[in-house]
């Protein structure tokens, strides 16, 4: 049980709290999920869940809910599924709802103008990152593989161009070197409730004042599928910034001998001896590979079809010394 579910059910459970206005959250990825969960243990529901269908995963392609929807269907929280969010019948649909807040969150798609003025107030956008760097898809996978060692949340109010509307509020996080995408999923979700609650009180009691973004814009375009790979000729720092950045989800890659692996944790090491790019050593139950710099140690990893392990479990039943990971498939 997480922390925020057990603090929950200590405090009685349920969503006790009689709301002064209505409000509707959109999301589908995992960091949407992780604030709504944040929002759901601080007893701060929205009315109404906007996500999108089931998509066909796995080897099965079997239709399969999104991390929103996944987590929503256990909570009592309304749930609307919508294919086309910009269709005419969805306005509609929503606007009749007359909520005073609408408030985007990781939903994947883009919002074209009527919904930016669907609710009482300016439809809002939470960000995880200090805009107007990383506006994007990807701000945390991107702020990780740049070795950031700080990052944060912005609300902003949303407008035409993605992630570039005026900011409302924002907070800053620190990035650790121990941070991977999944640990800064939860950081960044943590302040979302009452950061959200100070938004809307201040709309409420006309107290907003919204500033333009200011500094050079950068962009967290989607990790790609060539991304995922890892290319051991890179330095090492670089690999060890990728494999975090991708960690738990999806996961870095790698091929050996023809088998997809993946990895999950690597720290950079300083072992007596030296290895070309993507060479293997086994030192006392250790896992040593060359990069394009240096050595790092695997930590976790996973190989196809199997259990993530750790990198001695691996080794033991594996004859792997003196081979080499590589970026593409190789046969046997």
């Amino acid at each position: 049980m997480k922390k925020r579910e057990e603090f929950y059910w200590l405090n009685g459970g349920m969503n006790t709290i009689v709301s002064p206005y209505r409000w509707c959250f959109l999301g589908s990825g995992y960091y949407a999920r992780e604030v709504l969960e944040e929002l759901y243990y601080s007893n701060f529901n929205p009315d109404l869940v906007v996500t999108t269908p089931d998509k066909p995963a796995g080897r099965g392609r079997k239709a399969t809910p999104n991390p929103v929807k996944d987590f929503v269907l256990n909570t009592g929280i309304s749930l609307m599924e919508i294919k086309k969010i910009n269709d005419p019948s969805t306005y509609e649909i929503i606007k009749a709802k007359n909520f005073d807040f609408f408030v985007v969150c990781d939903f994947g798609k883009i919002l074209k103008e009527p919904f930016l003025r669907i609710a009482k107030f300016p439809t809002l956008n939470i960000h995880p990152s200090l805009l107007p760097r990383y506006r994007g898809p990807a701000p945390i996978e991107r702020a990780l593989m740049d070795g950031v060692n700080m990052t944060g949340v912005t609300i902003i109010e949303m407008t035409m161009e993605v992630d570039a509307g005026p900011i409302v509020l924002c907070e800053v996080i620190p990035v650790t070197e121990d941070d991977t995408k999944g640990t800064l999923l939860e950081k960044l979700s943590k302040p979302v409730p009452e950061m959200l609650r100070k938004v809307f009180y201040g709309y409420l009691n006309n107290n907003v004042f919204p500033k333009p973004q200011s500094g050079m814009p950068t962009y967290a375009p989607k990790i790609s599928k060539e991304e995922l790979f890892i290319s051991w000729h890179e330095p090492a720092i670089k690999i060890f910034n990728q494999v975090r950045a991708l960690s738990p989800v999806p996961g870095a890659r790698t091929y050996l001998e023809g088998e997809l692996v993946k990895i999950f944790k690597v720290k950079i090491s300083n072992p007596a001896f030296s290895l070309l790019p993507g060479k293997i050593k086994v030192s006392d139950s250790s896992l040593f590979v060359g990069a394009g710099d240096g050595i790092l140690e695997i930590i976790e990893l996973q190989p196809a079809s199997k259990r993530i392990m750790l990198a001695r479990d691996f080794v033991a039943g594996r004859k792997v010394d003196g081979k080499f990971f590589g970026s593409k498939e190789v046969l046997r």
